[in-house]
């Protein structure tokens, strides 16, 4: 009855499979926000021991030993979907095969056993695609998740929204496959939506899935739109709002290899000779012009840059920009500037680091605190 109710109101893979023999309580989404605190773990299983035996052999059962089962009588009222399926449409469908139960049955069986490889796969999948997860928010790798077979593409989406929404009690074939095509086809900032308040958004070469209205973090340093503070140099300068500092110091000793090899993307060096005063951090206005190094000096619009350079619209704002005499020479975290690039003439070098307090005590460069 499960497997043919599920099938008319057009169930995939796991809905086929009909009811289990053990299925684990936490596969109940509704119980969860009934139950005093979360469900202990691993989950107790609801165990169906008596699944596969025909209901005549049960009822020849309690004759044998005497035993009379109570009858619920609201199981011959036709106004309930399951009812009408068991007095009506079985019976019809029985005269096309006598044996359509125990085919459904058979069916469920064949379902589940693909269904558990295609939960092995997509978790194994998951492993490889996220790059984060949070209660707010997943955050799928796109070149990865396109990368997976259309069934595993599609199970990646469903995990996603379970995982944010756990007492969801169903993710809709028409949302996730709607929530696909936009994945696939969608150009930066196109959206899906999903059950349960999500929405599925396309980055650069991400896929966020989360609550409507959700705007990611940015990484490293931020300062709060339309600041300015004067950076000390040397020195260190505290940003405003967070707990992050630049320190900033001439180097007396550094060679050309180790600035071309720097692998902190929060840590800049600079001919301390081309920068002009004074030196600031501010973030972007109206009007800016960037010389990004390896542009030959060209000055496209600093918006034009930050779109083709893929940060994140939402970062925009609050990125720190290092200005030296009005001129922007560090799109810090990014790139440096054409006008301010370390060479084989650089006589003195200015090294700007970002570093971050970690709550611990603790303190480190960029992310790694």
């Amino acid at each position: 009855e499960t497997v043919l109710m599920h099938f008319l109101r057009g169930a995939g893979p796991a809905g086929l499979r009909g009811m289990l023999p053990a299925t684990p309580l936490s596969d109940y989404r509704l119980l969860e926000p009934m139950a005093d605190g979360p469900l202990p773990s691993p989950p107790p299983l609801l165990i169906r021991p008596l699944l596969d035996t025909p209901r005549a052999d049960i009822e020849a059962y309690c004759t044998a030993h005497g035993l009379e089962p109570r009858f619920d009588r609201s199981n011959l009222d036709t106004t309930y979907f399951r009812n009408r399926l068991r007095h009506e449409l079985l019976p019809l469908l029985e005269t096309y095969n006598p044996n359509i139960r125990r085919r459904l049955c058979h069916t469920a069986h064949v379902v589940a056993a693909d269904y558990a490889l295609l939960e092995r796969l997509r978790d194994r999948a998951w492993k490889e695609v996220v790059r984060e997860e949070s209660e707010r928010a997943v955050v799928l790798d796109r070149v990865g998740w396109r990368a997976q077979p259309l069934s595993l593409r599609r199970a990646l989406i469903r995990k996603a929204a379970y995982r944010l929404r756990p007492t969801l009690r169903d993710v809709d074939f028409v949302h996730v496959e709607d929530a696909r095509r936009v994945a696939e086809e969608g150009t930066t900032g196109a959206q899906a939506t999903l059950p349960g308040g999500l929405m599925l958004t396309v980055g650069y070469d991400t896929l966020t899935i989360a609550e409507v209205g959700y705007k990611p973090p940015p990484e490293g340093p931020t300062l709060p739109p339309d600041t300015e503070v004067e950076v000390a140099l040397p020195g260190t300068t505290p940003l405003p709002g967070g707990d992050w500092r630049l320190e900033a110091e001439v180097l007396e000793t550094w060679t050309l290899e180790a600035v071309e090899v720097n692998p902190d993307r929060w840590t800049a060096y600079l001919d301390a000779d081309r920068l002009g005063k004074p030196a600031v951090l501010r973030t972007r206005r109206p009007g800016d012009r960037f010389r990004p190094q390896g542009m030959g000096g060209h000055a496209p619009r600093l918006t034009d840059w930050m779109i083709n350079a893929k940060i994140p619209r939402a970062w925009r704002d609050r990125l720190p920009l290092l200005v030296a005499g009005g001129e922007i020479v560090w799109v810090c975290g990014w790139r440096v500037a054409e006008t301010a690039i370390v060479g084989p003439t650089t006589r003195r070098v200015a090294r700007f680091r970002f570093v971050q307090r970690d709550p611990r005590g603790a303190e480190g460069t960029g992310g790694t605190s």
